[in-house]
């Protein structure tokens, strides 16, 4: 990997993506607390509203499905423009590459699930066993911008690298030349 593209990374996967998963994660919180002061460890969200146990079990796997398609959207447009290099992926990185499917919601849905799979049950076993919930609305607000920025933090420079090594439509190849304004 080149400088260009670990500057890239750091940059907009990372450091931009840490401050709009802050702000939509805390946003989508206190619009779903709906005027409620205290949330609970555990409801169910039809019924009983949010909870802090089904809202990271969504964001476990809802965050990486909307930043796999928000940023690989993102990457296309700065691959088609030159600003950024295709990279060629190596070894388990180009064997997930392949696996995935090459459309970016269909490739988010997958990553979405794989990191429900391996992460919810460590994480919902964590809240449940401090007894994190019946929090004010405050609080989980802070608590939910907090979780999005963390695990933002730890899955988006993989679907940036993933999406950056899919290149324009999914494969890796020579791209068309920018255009001359």
């Amino acid at each position: 990997m080149s400088s260009a593209h670990r500057r890239w990374i750091v940059i907009n996967a990372l450091l931009v993506t840490a401050l709009i998963n802050a702000v939509v994660n805390a946003g989508i919180a206190w619009l779903s607390a709906g005027g409620r002061s205290r949330i609970p460890l555990w409801a169910t969200p039809i019924v009983g509203g949010p909870s802090t146990l089904t809202d990271t079990a969504g964001t476990l796997f809802i965050l990486p499905l909307t930043t796999t398609i928000i940023l690989t959207a993102v990457v296309q447009r700065e691959l088609r423009r030159g600003r950024l290099d295709p990279l060629r992926c190596r070894g388990g990185l180009e064997t997930l590459r392949v696996c995935l499917p090459p459309r970016s919601v269909a490739r988010g849905a997958v990553l979405g699930a794989i990191c429900f799979l391996l992460l919810a049950p460590a994480v919902l076993a964590l809240l449940l066993a401090t007894g994190f919930g019946d929090i004010s609305t405050g609080a989980f607000v802070g608590y939910k911008a907090i979780f999005g920025v963390v695990y933002g933090t730890l899955v988006t420079p993989l679907i940036a690298v993933l999406a950056i090594g899919s290149g324009i439509g999914g494969e890796p190849g020579p791209l068309p030349a920018p255009s001359a304004r």
